[in-house]
């Protein structure tokens, strides 16, 4: 009888380290998981907050635009008055301004350029929802090509176009492209 106590004994010892080994491969394998998920926890708050920074800095920025187009708007104006002004002499005086008028010239498309950067930059803070309509893939093509072909001639470049005439239409927003 000893000895059938004595085999219990063993066999229930043997169960209950089985069974207590079973135990700590569970518990480690949920501290891993859980681990994992504080982890991804810890870096989607992080992204969140990366987010809500990057939101407030164009928020900011797109303000910044606003009140530099302000300003910018009554200089272009007031370059044009200029302009106009340096006509009228020249013409009474039959003087020639023509140094005045290249500089006049240059403030304005650099003003332009400043406009237009700005514009860009506000309809992206803006992010507007996309229009998509069919669009000539050919006809669009053609018309960028001919913005900047006088940039290729002043720069030496010859540009060959082989456009297929039979390219589908694109469904596309064309005032983001």
């Amino acid at each position: 009888m000893l000895f059938v106590f004595f085999f219990v004994v063993v066999w229930l010892l043997t169960a209950f380290r089985s069974s207590h080994y079973h135990l700590e491969q569970t518990v480690e394998c949920r501290t891993a998981a859980l681990r994992a998920e504080m982890e991804e926890r810890k870096r989607l708050e992080q992204a969140k907050l990366q987010g809500e920074r990057l939101a407030v800095v164009g928020s900011m920025a797109a303000q910044v635009a606003h009140e530099i187009r302000n300003p910018l708007g009554s200089i272009f104006l007031n370059l044009d008055l200029v302009e106009r002004e340096l006509n009228v002499f020249a013409n009474s005086n039959g003087s020639s301004a023509n140094e005045c008028r290249v500089l006049l010239h240059e403030m304005h498309s650099q003003v332009s350029r400043i406009r237009q950067v700005l514009q860009e930059y506000l309809r992206f803070a803006r992010m507007p929802k996309s229009e998509r309509a069919a669009v000539s893939l050919k006809g669009f093509l053609e018309e960028k090509l001919n913005f900047v072909q006088p940039l290729l001639d002043q720069k030496h470049v010859d540009l060959r176009r082989i456009l297929d005439p039979n390219l589908p239409p694109v469904c596309v927003d064309a005032e983001q492209l």
